[in-house]
């Protein structure tokens, strides 16, 4: 044979495609197991004890019986300490029946859930703990028309703590657009305000028009090299198990094409 790439055998060629995109995959892995060995920046909460926030309305979490407020011990057998530990243990299990231990009030139960690969994204509905930060208000919005502002931070729904993002969702569906009353942190003050969520037809929820922002409080997670490796594996894995979720949500219509991008949306991201 001769020297270029179509002069090759067949097998050889094979070999040639798939170095490529082996090397591919063995860089990505370098690369996060070097990433986690000098330090990820995270959100602050996946560093501490897991103890539920909020329950999603109808998830298999809640049917299965976990509650708001138990601190989860263990997921399929494995002790988890963190968020960090507990979410990636449920990422990993995801489509196998699992056993999750929480302490309840001092007592230790233990519960049998399911979560489907449609759902790994909201980790079955386990809620953690996350401030609800305004990231962008739309025009004649509720939001706008109420007040609000990019940064404040929404504490609270008639008077109820929220807990996170998902709370506020399923609490603003509860309204059918009747009018709540909304707790705001903006810089040191509270303040509340008043609105009457609207209903959206294509994406079949009541809205208050905001985007969420991202939570400012990070903190650098280090790992010793061993378990950097471990972590770099895991981050492949876990990154793989995303995408295949997000392309079969496209597939059955339950992901918009727009939340695909290229470079232009990598950086703006």
């Amino acid at each position: 044979p001769g020297d270029t790439l179509e002069e090759k055998s067949v097998p050889a060629r094979l070999l040639v495609a798939f170095a490529g995109a082996g090397m591919n995959g063995l860089m990505a892995v370098i690369l996060t197991i070097g990433l986690a060995y000098f330090g990820i920046s995270m959100e602050a909460y996946l560093v501490k004890p897991p103890v539920i926030a909020y329950v999603q309305t109808d998830s298999v979490a809640e049917q299965a019986g976990i509650q708001e407020g138990d601190l989860i011990t263990s997921i399929a057998g494995n002790n988890v300490s963190t968020w960090e530990d507990a979410q990636q243990a449920l990422l990993i299990n995801v489509d196998k029946p699992i056993e999750v231990t929480v302490n309840r009030n001092g007592k230790s139960l233990s519960q049998m859930m399911e979560i489907p690969e449609k759902d790994a994204i909201y980790f079955g509905g386990i809620v953690a703990p996350s401030k609800v930060i305004v990231g962008n208000i739309s025009a004649d919005s509720p939001a706008e028309k109420a007040g609000l502002e990019v940064n404040d931070i929404i504490s609270t729904i008639n008077g109820v703590k929220l807990g996170g993002i998902y709370q506020l969702i399923d609490m603003l569906a509860e309204t059918k657009g009747q009018q709540v009353a909304v707790g705001l942190k903006r810089n040191d003050e509270s303040i509340t305000v008043s609105l009457a969520p609207e209903y959206n037809e294509d994406l079949d929820r009541y809205l208050i028009g905001i985007g969420f922002g991202q939570d400012p409080d990070k903190v650098l997670r280090r790992y010793p090299l061993n378990e950097a490796i471990v972590k770099g594996v895991q981050l492949n894995v876990q990154m793989c198990r995303l995408m295949v979720t997000v392309f079969h949500r496209l597939i059955m219509g339950r992901e918009s094409v727009s939340n695909l991008g290229g470079p232009v949306m990598i950086v703006d991201m």
